[in-house]
């Protein structure tokens, strides 16, 4: 039987191969870090990996919205809800919007022009979650509004 070796995983030993990156440090705080990476898949949209570590927050202020593109998302260490409206042709924001608990672990796909908002932590803990769009979505296909006064979200768990 050959043996083989197993060894620290560097970016200089593993540049033939491929990339990897390494998430940032859980417990920082909540945060956004878009396109940690690219997965190039031999079309013309290029996947990317982004990471949101999301808070105790109970409250939404912004909803967005893709037109074009659908977004994954996972999250990792911890349960999360996140919150869905369908499209309303003419009016995207004016989606009736439902709450759903995803649990850790759980991959999700939201439709192009589905209206959804940053996820919650269930138990108040900082959990990550982590996001899959094409390259370049937060720039180049994503419409957002923000919510003030009467129409900012509480989410019930």
């Amino acid at each position: 039987m050959k043996q083989l070796q197993a060894k620290p995983l560097t970016q200089a030993a593993f540049r033939p191969y491929g990339d990897y990156v390494e998430l940032p440090a859980h417990g920082a705080g909540p945060g956004f870090f878009p396109d940690l990476m690219q997965l190039p898949l031999g079309g013309t949209a290029v996947p990317a990996v982004s990471l949101a570590r999301i808070g105790c927050g109970r409250t939404a202020s912004m909803l967005e919205y893709h037109k074009y593109t659908a977004e994954g998302l996972m999250p990792l260490q911890g349960d999360c809800v996140i919150f869905v409206g369908a499209p309303v042709p003419g009016n995207p924001f004016g989606a009736a919007l439902e709450a759903f608990l995803v649990p850790a672990g759980t991959f999700v796909r939201l439709n192009p022009g589905v209206v959804h908002g940053t996820q919650i932590s269930v138990t108040g803990a900082d959990v990550d979650v982590l996001l899959v769009l094409p390259s370049f979505t937060f720039g180049n296909d994503t419409e957002f509004v923000m919510l003030d006064g009467k129409d900012v979200l509480e989410i019930l768990i």
